[in-house]
C-alpha cells in the first residue's frame, strides 16, 4: 500500500483515468486517494493524482475526458483499463505499456511511451508486462492496440481482428481519447491488463453487466447465472481474471506515477 501524500510539493499533475469503476478501484486503493465529489485525489512522489471513471465506449470517454482536462489542467492523462488479448501470446494479467493505438480503418496515434516496473521510462510500446511485471529488453516488440465501438466477446471475433490488423489487444475507449488529447497537446500513457485471452470467449451479455457510466451491476450478471447455470465456471473464471487484471494495473500505475515524478 502506498500512502498519499498531499503535503508535499507538487511538480506534475496526473489525471488517473479508467471506463469501469472495477477498473481502477484497486489502483485508487494502493495510492490511498480520498474521495472528494465525484473524483478522487490524493498525491505520490510529489505528483498530484486526480483519479475518474470515464464511462464506457467511446464517445462518453471523449466527452469525460474533455471535461476533466479542462478542470484540473493535468500534465500527463493516464488511462488504464481492461482489453481483450488477441495476440495468442499474451495471457490474462500480462499488463500492456501501449505504445500505438488504432481505429478499424486503420488510422492510428503514436504514443509517447509508458514506464516499466522499475520507474525507467521506456519507449511507448514496450513488450507485455508479464503478471510478475518484467519488461523485455526489446525495443522492436512494439505492443498495439485496436478501439473497436463493440464487444469482441468470441474467440473468433479476436482471432478476425488480429488477422487483419496484427494488435495485441482490443478496447473500447483508447483511440477517440487519443486523438482528442492529441489535439489538446496533453501527454498521454496507455496501460492495458488483458482480461480476456486471445483463446477465451465470454458471454456477449457482459456489456450488460455494466452501466455506461462504468459500474458493476450484478444483480444483472446473477440473473444470466442462473438462467445459464452452465456458464458459471466461465463467468467465475472471468471474474477471477479481471480480479488479477486490476490488481496488476495499481502496481504498474504506481510505478508509473513514480516515474512521472521523476520526468
Amino acid at each position: 500500500m502506498c500512502a498519499s501524500q498531499p503535503d508535499q510539493p507538487v511538480s506534475r499533475r496526473v489525471l488517473l483515468l479508467a471506463a469501469m469503476h472495477h477498473e481502477i478501484g484497486p489502483t485508487v486503493a494502493r495510492l490511498g486517494l480520498a474521495q472528494r465529489g465525484g473524483v478522487f485525489s490524493g498525491a505520490l512522489a510529489a505528483v498530484s493524482v486526480t483519479a475518474a471513471v470515464t464511462g464506457v465506449g467511446g464517445e462518453r470517454a471523449v466527452a469525460a475526458v474533455e471535461r476533466l482536462v479542462g478542470q484540473h489542467r493535468p500534465d500527463v492523462v493516464l488511462f488504464i483499463g481492461f482489453a481483450g488479448g488477441l495476440n495468442p501470446a499474451l495471457v490474462a494479467g500480462d499488463v500492456l505499456s501501449v505504445g500505438r493505438v488504432q481505429d478499424e480503418r486503420g488510422d492510428a496515434v503514436e504514443l509517447e511511451g509508458a514506464v516499466d516496473s522499475e520507474g525507467s521510462v521506456v519507449p511507448g510500446g514496450s513488450a507485455p508486462l508479464r503478471p510478475q511485471l518484467v519488461v523485455s529488453d526489446s525495443s522492436d516488440d512494439a505492443r498495439s492496440l485496436i478501439t473497436v465501438d463493440r464487444l469482441v466477446h468470441r474467440q473468433a471475433m479476436k482471432a478476425e481482428l488480429f488477422d487483419r490488423h496484427s494488435c495485441d489487444a482490443v478496447d473500447m475507449e483508447t483511440y477517440p481519447v487519443a486523438r482528442l488529447l492529441r489535439r489538446l497537446g496533453v501527454r498521454l500513457c496507455v496501460l492495458r491488463a488483458v482480461c480476456d485471452s486471445a483463446g477465451v470467449s465470454i458471454p456477449a451479455q457482459a456489456v450488460g453487466w455494466v452501466t455506461p457510466d462504468g459500474r458493476a451491476k450484478p444483480v444483472a450478471a446473477a440473473c444470466y447465472a442462473g438462467t445459464h447455470p452452465w456458464r458459471v465456471p466461465e463467468m467465475l473464471r472471468l471474474k477471477r481474471c479481471a480480479s488479477l487484471a486490476a490488481d496488476r494495473l495499481a502496481v504498474q500505475a504506481e510505478a508509473t506515477i513514480r516515474a512521472i515524478s521523476q520526468s
